[in-house]
């Protein structure tokens, strides 16, 4: 396997999505044929995109996310209720946390951008 040592200051020149994909070839990046690549949080990565490719704005990805969050919260917390009363604040909020950032990442998020992808793409 090849690898390709990446500098801080390679992060902002024109060669970087080059780069990444030697040292990192499970990175998608986004063109005009995948918009939206397929991982919903990477795609509001501060790398700069290459020339001729698009990110959604970072405030569509917010209003996709908030309702998502705040509706899978309540759930876990509805639902573990009586469990989780007898829990510390801390552990509590550690376990609604990880609850709710494993599905979200891996299963409701791709699913969430996926159906809003044109609206996503769309121009600001």
């Amino acid at each position: 396997m090849k690898t390709t040592r990446i500098d801080s200051q390679d992060v902002f020149t024109t060669e970087t999505p080059v780069l990444l994909e030697t040292s990192r070839p499970n990175v998608i990046r986004l063109t005009a044929a995948n918009p939206l690549g397929n991982r919903p949080l990477e795609r509001t990565s501060t790398i700069p995109p290459a020339p001729g490719e698009t990110r959604p704005p970072r405030w569509k990805i917010a209003l996709i996310t908030w309702p998502v969050v705040f509706l899978l919260i309540s759930l876990i917390s509805f639902a573990l209720r009586s469990e989780l009363a007898t829990l510390p604040l801390l552990l509590r909020t550690l376990t609604v946390s990880t609850l709710m950032v494993l599905p979200l990442t891996f299963l409701i998020m791709p699913n969430v951008t996926r159906l809003l992808r044109r609206w996503l793409s769309a121009a600001a």
